[in-house]
């Protein structure tokens, strides 16, 4: 772990929700674009952050040259430890 976290990829949906609710100045970019609806919700700035895609959950979607390309001081994931999910992380 970094001394100094300031750049953070979401690994996963909740993740991106939790990060954007703590430490939203930290986030690279969502999993996924954010629809109209859910942008009209917040600042501009945070709204249109890059598609970087997911690394957990259903349909990993990342790309590893991408994730690299935005030099994260942290890769953060939140949620579930159940089924697959745990089994991914025993073989990682």
């Amino acid at each position: 772990m970094p001394e100094r976290v300031g750049r953070v990829f979401a690994a996963g949906p909740p993740a991106a929700i939790l990060l954007y609710t703590l430490a939203l100045d930290m986030m690279l970019g969502w999993p996924r674009a954010n629809s109209k609806a859910e942008a009209a919700f917040m600042p501009k700035r945070y709204a249109t952050l890059p598609e970087l895609g997911r690394l957990t959950g259903r349909g990993d979607t990342a790309n590893v040259e991408v994730v690299l390309a935005t030099c994260p001081d942290l890769l953060f994931d939140y949620g579930t430890t159940e089924g697959g999910h745990r089994d991914g992380a025993g073989r990682a």
